[in-house]
C-alpha cells in the first residue's frame, strides 16, 4: 500500500474540492432541519464555560512552585527585589496577568515578613526556640544577609555558575512563599501541604536540585541521592500547621519574643529606627512598612493641568483621587500598565511619590532662579522643579554616575522642560569646578539607606548593612560641605533623603549647622506640608500616607 499511487489505494482518488464546477452543474442543497435551533444565534449559552471576566491562569500548586523558583533566583543574584521580579517575568512570557499578580504579592509578602517566616520554619523543623539572633547569613535569617548566602544548604557555586537548588533550600523556599501566600489569603493551608510534600525530595529521584552532598561521608548507605528522609503526609501537615502557628504566635505583641522579629527586621536596623522614637512610634511605623505603598503620578504642569489629567484618566476608566499634600498629585486605586495611562507618552504623567513631590514644593524655588540638582540621578526632581518655575530660569543637573543620568534628555524632552542644561559628571570628592556659579538654590537629595521606601524595595532591610550606612553618612557630609560654598548670599541649600534613620537625617544637620553656622533651618513661607518645631519637612507612612523622606531647607545669610 505504502508504494501505491493515491488512485490504487482504497477508498479511490483524493477528491479535488477545488476543481472548477461545469456551468450546467448545481451543488446539491441538504434540507434544512427546523427542529433544532439554529447554531449561531438560537442556540443557549453555555453556563459551565469559565467567563472572560477573571482571567484564567495556573492552578495555585504551580503557582507557588514558581513563587518559590522566583525568591531562589533572587537570592542567588545581587540585584533589587523589582529587577528579580521583571527579569523573572520577562523570560517567562506564558505567565498570565492574574499568575503574575499571584508571585509577585507572594514574593514581595515573604521578604516583607523574612524574619519572622524564617525562625517560625526554623522552631517547626527543630523543635526550638530561636532565643537570639543568629549568624548574618544562613538559615534562619535574622541579620543583613550580605552577598545573599542565606541559604539552608550553605553550598557555594564555582565561579560562573549558578547555585544549585539544594534540597532543603527547595523545602524553606516553598514554606516561606506557601506561609506568605496562607496570609495573605490567597492559598489554602491544603494546597501549601501538598506542594511541601511535592518538594520534599524522594528517595532516587532525578529531579534537577533534588541532590545533595551528605555533611560526613555515608560509604554504607549508598541507596539515596539526599541525606533528607522521604516523609509522610500526616507528618507534612503537621509541619506546616506548626510552621503557620508559629508564624502567627511570632506576630503578636504579647507573644513575641520582641519587636524586630515581629517586623521582620535585622536588629542593628531596628535599634536605628528606634532612635528619636518611642516604642509606640517604632510599631506603628514598622506596621506601615509591610503595607504595600499607593501608585502616585505626579501631574506635569507644563503639558497639562490637573482637570485635564483627571478627565483623560476618567476617560480611559482609571480611578484616581488627588493627592493629600501637593496640589499635582494623583493617586490610582488600583494597578495599571504604565502605557495604558492617557498622554503617558506626550509627559502628562511622572511616577512619583508624594512624599517626594512634597521636597520640591519644600525648596521654595520660584520662576528665573538659577537651580543645582547637585544628585540628579534619572532627573524625577529635576524634572519637578521645572514644572514649578513655569520653564523660567535655569537647572544644571549634576551626578557622578553616567548611567544614572544618561535618560535624562529624553525625559526632559517628553515633559517639555526647556531650562535645564547639559549635566554635568563630576568625580566623587573632588572640589566643585568654578565654572559652576553660585546659585539661589541648591537640592542635594543625598545618597542614603533608603529605608523610607522599604514599603516599595521590602529587601532593602536585608541588603542594607551597618558599614553601608556608615559610607552614605560620610556621602553625606561631604556633599554639604562642597555645595555649601556654592550657595549665594540669601539663598537655599536644600539637603534631602528618602531615610528614616535620625543619623542620616535631623543628626546630619546638627552637624553641619555647628560646622557652617552661616546657615540657619527655615522653611519657605506657606508650605503646606508637614514641619516639624525646627522646620523640617519629614513624613512617614504611618502618619502622611506617602514614603519616608527628609528634608532641611538651609538659608544663608545675607552677609
Amino acid at each position: 500500500m505504502k508504494g501505491k499511487p493515491r488512485g490504487d489505494r482504497p477508498g479511490g482518488p483524493k477528491k479535488d474540492n477545488n476543481r472548477p464546477r461545469r456551468p450546467d452543474q448545481e451543488r446539491s442543497q441538504r434540507p434544512q432541519r427546523t427542529d433544532r435551533p439554529s447554531r449561531k444565534d438560537d442556540r443557549p449559552p453555555r453556563t459551565d464555560r469559565p467567563t472572560t471576566d477573571k482571567p484564567r491562569g495556573m492552578n495555585r500548586r504551580a503557582l507557588l512552585q514558581l513563587s518559590a523558583e522566583l525568591l531562589h533566583e533572587f537570592r542567588c543574584g545581587d540585584g533589587p527585589a523589582d529587577r528579580a521580579v521583571g527579569d523573572y517575568f520577562h523570560k517567562r512570557k506564558f505567565l498570565g496577568s492574574a499568575d503574575r499578580t499571584f508571585i509577585g504579592d507572594a514574593f514581595f509578602q515573604t521578604l516583607r515578613h523574612l524574619r519572622r517566616y524564617d525562625e517560625a520554619i526554623f522552631s517547626s523543623f527543630s523543635g526550638q526556640f530561636v532565643a537570639r539572633a543568629r549568624a548574618s547569613v544562613g538559615f534562619p535569617v535574622t541579620q543583613p544577609i550580605g552577598a545573599r548566602s542565606w541559604q539552608a544548604g550553605q553550598r557555594s557555586a564555582p565561579e560562573g555558575k549558578k547555585p544549585q537548588w539544594l534540597s532543603s533550600d527547595r523545602v524553606i523556599d516553598t514554606l516561606r512563599v506557601g506561609i506568605a501566600a496562607v496570609e495573605a489569603g490567597i492559598v489554602p493551608v491544603e494546597d501549601l501541604t501538598a506542594e511541601l510534600l511535592r518538594a520534599w525530595p524522594q528517595p532516587n529521584s532525578n529531579r534537577p536540585g533534588s541532590e545533595e552532598i551528605p555533611e560526613q561521608p555515608v560509604e554504607e548507605k549508598p541507596a539515596s541521592k539526599s541525606p533528607i528522609k522521604p516523609i509522610q503526609s500526616a507528618s507534612v501537615e503537621r509541619m506546616c500547621a506548626r510552621s503557620l502557628e508559629l508564624a502567627g504566635t511570632y506576630s503578636q505583641p504579647g507573644k513575641s519574643m520582641d519587636s524586630a522579629r515581629r517586623h521582620s527586621f535585622p536588629d542593628w536596623l531596628w535599634a536605628q529606627i528606634g532612635v528619636g522614637r518611642d516604642l509606640d512610634q517604632c510599631e506603628s511605623l514598622a506596621a506601615s512598612l509591610a503595607l504595600p505603598a499607593p501608585i502616585t503620578l505626579r501631574v506635569n504642569t507644563l503639558r497639562v493641568t490637573l482637570n485635564e489629567a483627571r478627565a483623560g484618566l476618567i476617560k480611559a476608566g482609571i480611578k484616581a483621587i488627588p493627592g493629600t499634600h501637593t496640589p499635582d498629585a494623583l493617586v490610582l486605586r488600583e494597578r495599571v500598565p504604565r502605557l495604558s495611562l492617557p498622554g503617558i507618552r506626550e509627559g502628562w504623567f511622572e511616577f512619583q511619590d508624594e512624599g517626594s513631590q512634597l521636597i520640591g514644593v519644600y525648596t521654595g524655588v520660584e520662576p528665573g532662579m538659577t537651580v543645582v540638582d547637585a544628585c540628579a540621578g534619572g532627573g524625577g526632581k529635576t524634572l519637578h522643579l521645572a514644572a514649578l518655575m513655569a520653564n523660567e530660569g535655569k537647572i544644571l543637573p549634576v551626578d557622578v554616575d553616567e548611567a544614572r543620568v544618561k535618560d535624562l534628555h529624553r525625559r526632559a524632552k517628553r515633559a517639555g522642560v526647556r531650562i535645564m542644561d547639559e549635566p554635568r559628571l563630576l568625580n566623587p570628592g573632588d572640589p566643585i569646578p568654578t565654572d559652576i556659579p553660585p546659585a539661589d538654590l541648591v537640592l542635594i537629595d543625598a545618597p542614603c539607606s533608603g529605608t523610607g521606601t522599604i514599603r516599595r524595595s521590602p529587601d532593602r532591610r536585608w541588603r542594607l548593612s551597618s558599614h553601608e550606612l556608615e559610607i552614605y553618612r560620610q556621602a553625606q557630609s561631604r556633599l554639604l560641605d562642597q555645595w555649601a560654598v556654592r550657595i549665594r548670599p540669601g539663598g537655599a541649600l536644600v539637603y534631602s533623603t528618602c531615610s528614616l534613620l535620625h543619623v542620616e537625617n535631623s543628626h546630619q544637620i546638627s552637624e553641619f549647622l555647628q560646622r557652617h553656622p552661616e546657615f540657619t533651618i527655615a522653611p519657605p513661607a506657606g508650605f503646606p506640608g508637614p514641619l516639624s518645631d525646627k522646620g523640617e519637612l519629614i513624613t512617614t507612612p504611618d502618619q502622611h500616607g506617602c514614603d519616608g523622606f527628609y528634608a532641611a531647607r538651609l538659608v544663608r545669610s545675607g552677609d
